[in-house]
């Protein structure tokens, strides 16, 4: 019934027999496919640091459907598995493939992420999820918005 009521938005904004684009779901429903976990995941492994704070400031603006929890829950997935590719003697796509029981398509995103951030900086993220993931919790901390939270992160994670 969402997905019908979101159609319904859609379909007063077009012109009769028009198709539904991603230009009109991003225009009307403020759904895009650039703006994801997912997405913010491949921006940090990659360096991405523009791109990082853009995804995290459209998560922020809904925080009832973007829960900055499930979001760290993820990035720590990352960075756990990148501690495990760090101590592997063998490198090889299968090995990985094995050892982080992942799809073999985010094998090169995996490599490329383990030489932007070394043994010592992902061990320190991991430490700087923890810390931001209490600091949400009110542990040590006032209350923060989730943008500001991710900012700090990104921040930490990126110096």
């Amino acid at each position: 019934s969402r997905i019908e009521n979101e159609v319904d938005k859609i379909k007063v904004h077009l012109k009769e027999n028009e198709t539904i684009t991603l230009n009109e779901i991003e225009k009307y429903i403020g759904i895009s496919k650039e703006y994801n976990v997912f997405e913010l995941i491949n921006a940090i492994s990659f360096k991405e640091k523009a791109k990082s704070f853009t995804i995290t400031k459209k998560l922020s603006e809904n925080e009832k459907d973007h829960s900055i929890f499930q979001s760290l829950g993820l990035i720590y997935t990352l960075f756990s598995n990148l501690l495990i590719l760090h101590g592997l003697k063998d490198r090889s796509n299968t090995n990985i493939i094995k050892e982080l029981k992942i799809n073999p398509y985010f094998v090169n995103n995996y490599k490329i992420a383990a030489s932007n951030y070394t043994l010592k900086k992902t061990a320190s993220i991991i430490s700087y999820l923890r810390e931001t993931d209490a600091n949400k919790k009110g542990i040590d901390s006032g209350l923060v918005s989730d943008y500001n939270a991710y900012k700090e992160l990104l921040f930490k994670i990126f110096n």
